[in-house]
């Protein structure tokens, strides 16, 4: 679970790149702007499917069939110390409840979804909803 924190998102559209347990200003000022409560980050791909990078599109395009209705932009995620070339493709979904997030977190076999709200800085869920940083072992 460790690559988990080393993780960011880049998120082209706004110009943002989030980091877990990090505050961004600039994805609050976007909440705040646009009346959004939360939003969460999610992938489809299975990291040790890395080969099967068809595979992991169609899941990535029955994902965006689940959130559809919300509004989203495509991102991505990627790691920062241990694989640096590694990239997923993910999605920014916001105004999404954190019972639908982890539900799809669970459908999609991810070990975590990554959740913020404004005025605080975005954490990793579980597909539980425990918190990593909470059990993170040291």
């Amino acid at each position: 679970m460790e690559q988990y924190f080393n993780a960011y998102f880049i998120i082209n559209k706004l110009s943002v790149i989030l980091s877990p347990y990090l505050k961004n200003q600039n994805m609050n000022r976007y909440l705040i702007n646009n009346s959004y409560d939360n939003f969460m980050i999610i992938t489809a791909y299975v990291s040790n499917e890395i080969n099967k990078i068809e595979e992991n599109k169609k899941k990535n395009k029955l994902l965006k069939k689940d959130i559809k209705t919300y509004k989203y932009f495509k991102c991505y995620g990627a790691d920062k110390i241990i694989n640096y070339k590694h990239r997923e493709d993910s999605f920014i979904v916001f105004n999404i409840s954190k019972q639908y997030s982890l539900e799809l977190c669970e459908k999609y076999k991810q070990d975590c979804i990554l959740w913020g709200e404004k005025n605080k800085f975005p954490i990793l869920l579980d597909r539980f909803g425990n918190d990593l940083a909470d059990i993170k072992i040291v």
